[in-house]
């Protein structure tokens, strides 16, 4: 929709004109629903919008914790105003996330992991349905969903072959019902193609609790989303960083919707 949607640190969210990049519109702290003398904030710390613009998920930072909402635009309806989550770094360890076509939202849920107890899980909104599901997903990872809503990808904490792994690839299957969830054996960043037909994943496996240090090299794969079978595969190495810290060897992906570009970090003395 040639929208661009900026936050801000003012109590005042952007909204843009992607071709020319002026200012079309301004969401206000009273559209937000908060901003009171006696609960004032910082501004929107995370922003996810879906295609056509109509659904917000916002990470509003606030005193003693964030707030999690999702809004309509431009009406400026609030859909979900779900939780307060009480901590003091959720800019950086909290993301939220709009489907393309805006039926789901994902946001923390402040439900403790089963596998990592000071970690929070994830909830799954259905705007359709008017439901809700926690997953026991990553809060401060980007998942990502196909074109047509069918799948979703996140990162889930669990196995990967005999190592324990913190961002480890797991794939919801969508619908009217509670989402089927089939984990992999990938791990790093998540991405599937616009068909749904791949998955895309990149990065070093991290360590259950965020230690700093790996359970496994960085590698970027490309895996066929109904059989899990490797279509392609690159591996990396540590050997870029110094002091045990080079760890963004495939680090920072992003991936083409047709899964024929991969753009990410390298980080390894390796390379030719």
């Amino acid at each position: 929709a040639e929208l661009v949607f900026g936050g801000t640190q003012n109590q005042i969210l952007f909204v843009l004109d992607a071709l020319t990049g002026s200012i079309r519109d301004t969401i206000k702290s009273s559209d937000w629903g908060i901003g009171s003398p006696s609960d004032p904030f910082a501004g929107a710390m995370d922003i996810s919008c879906s295609r056509d613009g109509s659904v917000l998920a916002l990470l509003v930072a606030r005193v003693g914790g964030f707030k999690i909402l999702a809004m309509e635009y431009p009406s400026k309806r609030i859909i979900k105003d779900n939780l307060y989550v009480g901590r003091n770094d959720g800019w950086t360890n909290l993301r939220v996330k709009v489907s393309p076509m805006g039926r789901y939202v994902v946001a923390p849920d402040t439900t403790r992991s089963l596998t990592a107890p000071g970690q929070f899980q994830i909830r799954l909104f259905d705007l359709l349905q008017d439901t809700s599901y926690v997953l026991d997903g990553g809060a401060w990872a980007r998942c990502d969903f196909d074109d047509a809503e069918r799948h979703m990808v996140f990162v889930s904490r669990g196995s990967i072959g005999t190592a324990m792994c913190g961002n480890r690839v797991s794939i919801a299957t969508l619908g009217n019902g509670a989402p089927v969830i089939k984990h992999t054996q990938e791990y790093g960043w998540p991405a599937i193609s616009g068909d749904g037909r791949y998955v895309m994943s990149s990065g070093y496996g991290l360590a259950i609790g965020f230690s700093p240090y790996p359970t496994a090299i960085p590698r970027a794969r490309v895996i066929e989303t109904e059989t899990g079978n490797v279509v392609w595969s690159l591996t990396g190495d540590f050997s870029g960083g110094d002091n045990g810290s080079g760890y963004s060897d495939f680090g920072i992906p992003a991936w083409s919707k047709d899964v024929s570009r991969l753009f990410c970090a390298r980080d390894s003395k390796s390379l030719p």
